[in-house]
């Protein structure tokens, strides 16, 4: 499975069709972490058992200062990198396919939703990942969607309802759709 997902975090182009990893591993990757995605949603969110089934979809160990409110939807649950005092808030969304990294003290709003991988124009049947980084400090306020390939800069901060179609400089303010910079935090 490493060696295909890092094909997928590369950008390497993946026919869904013919491809038969497609067929084993992600499918077996997605019908994994959706089932782990319903028990968390239906689980106590102060509960031990919910920080649990956490550490089990994204197949680490979270800090105990990381917080990851109810609901979510993940769809490549052992594509994440999580650091430590992350905060996501409720009814967020992720396709990992390509990885995605949250880096240290970054937080994601509610209703976020990234994703990693895209279907190809010119045959809707091959995909491509592209990896997500946001980096430390890093803010991305309610309902922004970042979309596959981009970095949030450190310490940079996204506006409520942005679609984040480019990378965002470190300290960065960044609003609209798409997402441009207005101006610096220092």
């Amino acid at each position: 499975m490493p060696d295909f997902f890092e094909q997928a975090k590369k950008g390497e182009i993946i026919d869904l069709v013919h491809d038969e990893r497609f067929h084993t591993l992600c499918m077996r990757e997605i019908r994994r972490s959706r089932s782990l995605c319903f028990q968390i949603n239906m689980t106590d969110p102060m509960s031990e058992e919910y920080r649990k089934k956490l550490g089990e979809l994204f197949c680490t160990s979270l800090s105990d200062d990381t917080v990851i409110e109810p609901f979510i939807q993940v769809d490549y649950g052992c594509q994440f990198e999580i650091g430590k005092n992350v905060f996501i808030g409720n009814n967020f969304s992720a396709s990992a396919f390509g990885g995605i990294t949250i880096e240290d003290n970054a937080m994601i709003g509610f209703g976020c939703a990234i994703a990693t991988v895209n279907h190809l124009q010119r045959d809707l049947n091959v995909v491509q990942g592209k990896k997500v980084v946001i980096k430390k400090g890093a803010w991305l306020g309610a309902r922004v969607t970042i979309v596959p390939g981009v970095t949030v800069g450190e310490g940079a901060v996204v506006g409520a309802g942005s679609v984040v179609t480019k990378d965002i400089p470190d300290g960065a303010v960044a609003v609209g759709n798409p997402a441009r910079v207005i101006k610096y935090r220092t």
